[in-house]
C-alpha cells in the first residue's frame, strides 16, 4: 500500500498495565468507549479484542520484610536496595501473590565488566558466582518465616 491510498483496514495493538486490578478494567472498558465513538464519528466498525495478560504484581507487607531482612544478613544492610519506581513488567509470578502472600525479589548478579543486559534478554548472562549468595538467601528467608510462624504460635 502506498501513503496516498486510503486502507480498507487497520490493526492496531498495544499493551494496557496497571498497578491495579480496578484501574486496568476502568482502561479497558475506557479503551472499548473511545474506540466506538471515534468508529461512529467515522462511519467504520470496530472491533476492540482485550487479551488478559498478567495481573498487576503486588507484593504483601510480612513476606516483603522477611526477605528485606534476609538480604540484609546475607549480604549486608548497606548493599540491599528497594526499587524507588513501580516496574510495569508483565510477571507470572503475579498469579501466586494473588492467591498466597508472598514478594518478588531480583538479584543482582551483574558480571564486573559486562555489559548489563535484562533477564529476559538473549545477551543475557548468568554470574555463577552470585548462585551461593541466593542460595544464603533462601536459607535466611526460611529462618526467618519459621521463626515468625513459631512466633504467631507461641505468642
Amino acid at each position: 500500500s502506498a501513503a496516498n491510498v486510503i486502507a480498507s483496514h487497520a490493526v492496531l495493538e498495544g499493551t494496557i498495565r496497571s498497578q491495579d486490578e480496578d484501574v486496568r478494567r476502568h482502561l479497558q472498558d475506557a479503551l472499548r468507549r473511545i474506540s466506538n465513538s471515534v468508529g461512529q464519528l467515522h462511519g467504520a466498525t470496530v472491533e476492540v479484542l482485550i487479551l488478559e495478560g498478567t495481573p498487576p504484581l503486588v507484593n504483601h507487607d510480612l513476606p516483603t520484610q522477611i526477605a528485606r531482612e534476609a538480604a540484609s544478613r546475607t549480604v549486608g544492610v548497606e548493599k540491599v536496595e528497594q526499587l524507588t519506581t513501580t516496574n510495569m513488567g508483565g510477571e507470572d509470578f503475579s498469579h501466586y501473590v494473588q492467591r498466597v502472600p508472598g514478594c518478588y525479589v531480583r538479584f543482582g548478579a551483574q558480571i564486573p565488566g559486562k555489559e548489563n543486559y535484562p533477564a529476559h534478554s538473549s545477551k543475557f548472562d548468568v554470574n555463577e558466582q552470585a548462585l551461593p549468595v541466593g542460595a544464603a538467601w533462601f536459607h535466611h528467608v526460611a529462618l526467618a518465616a519459621g521463626q515468625r510462624i513459631g512466633d504467631q504460635k507461641n505468642p
